[in-house]
């Protein structure tokens, strides 16, 4: 009689949830926004403009917009775990290239590409959350999960001033692209089991997507609120994000270490924030939290432009890592409450497009204002002006939202007001 083969023991819920949190650190803080991290560095070493920064900036999201596009396509194919273990391999690669490249044109390469894997990483974690983790903790596990990027943000952040004395920018690039392979070794061991992860679900919800689409937005004024709210986010939240660096250290000019502490800063709190915010949803409505991070956003932006002292800035930090990870969680639960599953689906979809485009627009036009005006400060007063308008449509999606519950339609009977 054969000798049974050691069967190897599941990847457990903690485990499942730490590796899952680490590749979005990796992919996301990492392979998307370190580059604005590195920014002085590499637009003196590579003669850079910020004309060219804002199209490289701008163009990444199209591989984002790609990712998202055929995620749902590429798990039927291969599966989820595959797909998110292919998915980081490729951000592992790019970081590893990325200090050989010599001109913008091989920067943007790989932040398209970069921009691609963050997004077929992300898109297959609901059906591995759904599989691997019990009902009642998957919601918890996904808001820290979507998490990963701030633990991300605040590691780079830590270490980045650490790096650049040593070994210049190359080598951060290097480091985050070793960090980023010990993840995959990790995940390729832990997570061969069940690579099979629900891929029926996404199915469907690919079949829905498709059939429904976009004509559901247009026909239903509450999700016409949300596509827009997403198209505005992505407008104001993503330059401010990217180019708040270089403004610290080449306009305001605050050193390495300062810098690296803001970072920090909205990596840190945006560790808590998300989740914050979420709890508090539920005591008061999901509504009404994004009016208050809107709010909040909007003083964080005007502490930056103000930046007095610094620690006017390291509060206009944490507020940005509080409201810009909750943003990006509250909407999604907004969405997942207001409508059912399919017409969710549809809506979350084109709102995550809608993202894309807003933020390719907004890091474009960043880009072009700086090298118009020979100043941040036009930039991050026009993400001032949007955040006010998003504080509007927060306001009447609430509004909206109270018709919904109240209306005809018993499908919104279990939203939240």
């Amino acid at each position: 009689m054969k000798p049974r083969r050691p069967t190897p023991r599941r990847t457990g819920p903690v485990e499942l949830t730490i590796l899952l949190t680490s590749f979005i650190a990796a992919t996301y803080a990492f392979g998307v926004y370190l580059f604005s991290t590195l920014l002085p560095e590499m637009r003196v070493a590579l003669f850079l403009n910020y004309t060219e920064i804002g199209w490289i900036t701008g163009v990444a999201q199209i591989g984002f917009l790609v990712g998202a596009f055929v995620s749902a396509k590429l798990v039927r194919i291969m599966g989820a775990v595959r797909l998110i273990l292919a998915s980081v391999f490729a951000c592992c690669v790019c970081l590893g290239l990325m200090p050989l490249v010599a001109n913008a044109f091989h920067i943007a390469v790989l932040m398209v590409m970069t921009g691609c894997a963050a997004a077929t990483v992300w898109v297959p974690m609901v059906a591995v959350v759904q599989s691997g983790i019990t009902v009642r903790h998957q919601g918890k596990v996904l808001g820290l999960i979507s998490s990963g990027t701030a633990y991300g943000l605040f590691f780079s952040g830590l270490s980045t001033p650490m790096l650049l004395p040593i070994g210049g920018w190359k080598s951060v690039w290097q480091f985050s692209a070793a960090m980023t392979f010990l993840l995959l070794v990790w995940g390729v061991l832990r997570l061969q089991v069940g690579q099979k992860f629900a891929t029926a679900e996404d199915a469907g919800q690919d079949r829905a997507s498709g059939g429904f689409g976009w004509a559901a937005a247009v026909r239903d004024p509450l999700a016409i609120t949300v596509v827009v709210l997403m198209f505005l986010n992505g407008i104001a939240c993503m330059p401010t994000m990217n180019y708040l660096v270089a403004y610290l250290r080449e306009e305001i000019g605050y050193s390495v270490q300062s810098a690296g502490w803001v970072w920090s800063t909205i990596g840190f709190v945006g560790m808590f924030g998300g989740f914050a915010m979420g709890a508090l949803a539920d005591r008061i409505t999901v509504a009404r939290s994004l009016n208050l991070t809107y709010l909040l956003l909007g003083i964080s932006t005007m502490l930056f432009l103000h930046h007095a002292y610094i620690w006017e800035v390291l509060i206009g930090s944490g507020l940005f890592g509080l409201s810009f990870n909750a943003i990006f969680g509250l909407v999604p639960a907004f969405v997942s409450l207001s409508f059912d599953a399919d017409k969710a689906t549809a809506v979350f979809a084109a709102s995550n497009v809608m993202l894309g485009l807003g933020s390719m627009l907004g890091n474009l036009l960043g880009g072009l204002l700086r090298e118009l005006q020979q100043s941040f400060v036009p930039v991050y007063v026009g993400s001032l002006g949007i955040n006010f308008l998003l504080i509007m449509l927060s306001l009447y999606l609430q509004h909206t939202h109270r018709r919904h519950t109240y209306g005809a339609s018993p499908t919104y009977a279990v939203v939240t007001e």
